[in-house]
């Protein structure tokens, strides 16, 4: 993953935490790192993407419309945060 990928509060995956989800916090892109306040200084390459699947969709508002073209949860935030003109953040239960 690249940091201009994500943003603050995007779901990814972290080899230090078994792939459990964590929320990013903040991005430091300058060193091609990441800080999270939970797992401290954090590489990009430590991150992966967590796959769209079945599960993760039965979390989502049900009135949740999306392109067919995404496939990971960091993307679907990202297209949601930008489809409402930066005004919304996609509720993921």
């Amino acid at each position: 993953m690249k940091s201009k990928e994500l943003r603050i509060g995007n779901l990814v995956n972290c080899d230090f935490y078994d792939n459990e989800p964590i929320i990013v916090e903040s991005i430091c892109s300058y060193d091609d790192g990441i800080f999270n306040g939970k797992i401290g200084d954090v590489s990009f390459h430590s991150l992966h993407p967590i796959p769209l699947t079945e599960e993760w969709l039965l979390k989502l508002p049900k009135d949740c419309v999306f392109p067919t073209w995404i496939k990971y949860v960091h993307t679907l935030q990202n297209w949601y945060y930008y489809e409402y003109k930066c005004e919304k953040e996609l509720t993921i239960k």
